[in-house]
């Protein structure tokens, strides 16, 4: 399967809602299906960093209570991770991050 291809379907199934392996890797980072995605609009502290361990707990627990959406936002940050909402239950994870002090709103 070509590269463009696997990139339509990726996005066809996180439009869906379908995706659902899904490991965090940090407060903000991803793996959804293979692809490294980042949470839109936000930023948390590294793992190494104050509050970056429980930035990734929060995560982890957040995306354990249900079906994950994953909403693709235009784009890619500039380590070409897909930019996306993630939601459960109709939360957003980057909002639910602010909300708890552990992420800041963040524009490029």
């Amino acid at each position: 399967m070509n590269c463009a291809r696997m990139v339509l379907m990726f996005c066809v199934l996180l439009a869906a809602g379908c995706a659902q392996q899904i490991r965090v890797i940090d407060g903000d980072t991803l793996v959804v299906e293979g692809v490294r995605v980042r949470v839109a609009e936000i930023n948390c502290p590294e793992p190494g960093e104050p509050g970056g361990a429980e930035a990734t707990e929060f995560a982890r627990r957040f995306i354990a209570r249900g079906r994950v959406r994953v909403l693709p936002v235009r784009g890619r940050d500039k380590y070409g991770r897909t930019l996306a909402r993630i939601e459960v239950a109709g939360k957003d994870l980057g909002l639910a991050l602010i909300a708890a002090g552990l992420a800041v709103p963040y524009r490029p």
